[in-house]
């Protein structure tokens, strides 16, 4: 029981407050025994209901937290475009790449299937070219093609 409760009961039951300690001084007036039960009844479910919420935010907030995790390694799992100024694939992996084309007479933004060498050129095919990679990705994967 809370301290309110209690007393509120304790005015209820005793018809002298002289030496009480509880500083429920009525000034004279009658006390409604009904009246302060009834108040300390509401006092307490209110204070079992929050108690019974907090435990439910509790665990609302812990369903949260694991979802967002979730999310968050889905989120990782799905391939998405990587800057160069970040990190270079592996030499020889074959990504996708988005980049400006530096050849020829236009400037043309490409995606393609490329891959790095060891001194950080790009290529496709076995031939080094003039490229500007700005992204990439990891090819998804073939796994449960037919």
């Amino acid at each position: 029981m809370i301290k309110e409760s209690l007393t509120l009961r304790h005015c209820a039951t005793v018809h002298d407050c002289t030496g009480c300690g509880y500083g429920c001084d009525t000034n004279g007036l009658p006390r409604n025994r009904d009246l302060l039960n009834d108040a300390a009844d509401a006092i307490e479910e209110l204070s079992e209901r929050a108690d019974e919420l907090g435990e439910e935010l509790t665990a609302a907030m812990e369903l949260v937290h694991k979802r967002n995790d979730k999310i968050e390694k889905l989120k990782a799992a799905v391939p998405h475009w990587i800057s160069v100024e970040e990190r270079l694939p592996e030499p020889y992996q074959n990504v996708l790449t988005c980049a400006w084309k530096l050849f020829g007479p236009d400037r043309k933004r490409v995606c393609g299937i490329d891959y790095v060498l060891d001194n950080g050129e790009w290529a496709c095919g076995g031939e080094s070219y003039k490229t500007m990679v700005t992204h990439w990705m990891p090819l998804p994967s073939t796994e449960g093609l037919k």
